[in-house]
């Protein structure tokens, strides 16, 4: 038996998943330095987690200057905002973001529906598998997920794997994930075509448990942006070029650290070479081909 949340576990970074749950192998991450002097800016981390709580505001209270006023006193008062005039206009530039998302989330968050159970037998190549769990945030004209960022590989593959799940277990409604910057929709599919992506995902967990899965989220989708262009997604040879230098460039990093860095992945991957580039880009194609085929971005 798996559990749904272990198969999203799983596949956030496969390699993490089989050092902690397989070996019990923990590696330490850096922390960041205490700040010596009062802050003036939002470092990522920070700035999300004030996303994170305006939006939950917004959905309990609304998106009124008054509410807003209401948010900005308590995070003073927690000391979670930089100081005096800064702290303000941190909270202004985030108020502006996530009130645009916040006013596209809204509508979908109608008329909630109970959890669904599920409860499914997949045929893989080891035996049959039972897939259990529990699908909420379910409601109208949509199973809903939302996150306060951009939505990359690693997100969008999460809501797909519970959008098959909601599909097999026969509800055929679209799935909706709302970002900062946009909004993405997976529709329905063929239960046919559902149980065989659901198969192939469940036998990659089942063969990653017993050595790491050639899949790393933030390189492949490095590639699959390199893609991904206006005209619609290019998977010829050319395409296939872009989309190696542009994994390349992310596993090993530059500006930005490389998924490299990641204590996991240098383990078991410290060097970037052609034959690791071809497995990762046919790992990825395999499980995110039928994912973009039912993508709708607006």
């Amino acid at each position: 038996m798996i559990e749904l949340a272990e198969l999203q576990r799983f596949w956030r970074l496969p390699v993490r998943y089989f050092f902690q749950r397989r070996l019990k192998v923990f590696f330490e991450q850096l922390e960041a330095p205490l700040e010596e002097f009062e802050p003036f800016s939002l470092d990522t981390l920070h700035r999300f987690q004030l996303r994170d709580q305006l939006l939950a505001h917004f959905i309990e209270t609304d998106d009124s200057p008054q509410s807003v006023q209401d948010f900005m006193a308590r995070q003073r008062g927690q000391g979670k905002l930089p100081l005096a005039y800064f702290g303000e206009l941190t909270l202004d530039t985030q108020v502006t973001v996530i009130r645009d998302m916040y006013q596209r989330l809204t509508p979908l968050l109608a008329a909630p529906r109970p959890d669904l159970e599920l409860n499914l037998t997949l045929p893989t190549a080891l035996g049959e598998v039972q897939l259990q769990g529990w699908l909420n945030r379910r409601y109208q004209d949509s199973l809903v997920r939302f996150h306060c960022g951009d939505l990359t590989v690693r997100h969008q593959l999460a809501v797909w794997i519970d959008h098959l799940c909601q599909c097999a277990m026969g509800e055929a409604v679209p799935s909706t994930l709302v970002g900062v910057k946009e909004t993405i929709e997976f529709s329905p599919l063929s239960k046919g075509d559902v149980l065989a992506h659901l198969q192939a995902l469940v036998e990659d967990y089942q063969n990653g448990l017993n050595q790491p899965l050639t899949y790393l989220p933030s390189t492949v989708g490095a590639g699959i942006k390199a893609r991904d262009g206006k005209k619609g997604f290019d998977n010829s040879d050319t395409g296939q070029d872009k989309a190696l230098k542009a994994m390349r460039d992310a596993f090993i990093g530059g500006f930005n650290p490389g998924e490299v860095q990641d204590p996991y992945v240098y383990r078991v991957w410290p060097q970037w070479h052609e034959s690791f580039g071809q497995a990762l880009l046919a790992t990825g194609d395999r499980h995110l081909m039928p994912m973009l085929a039912q993508r709708q971005k607006r």
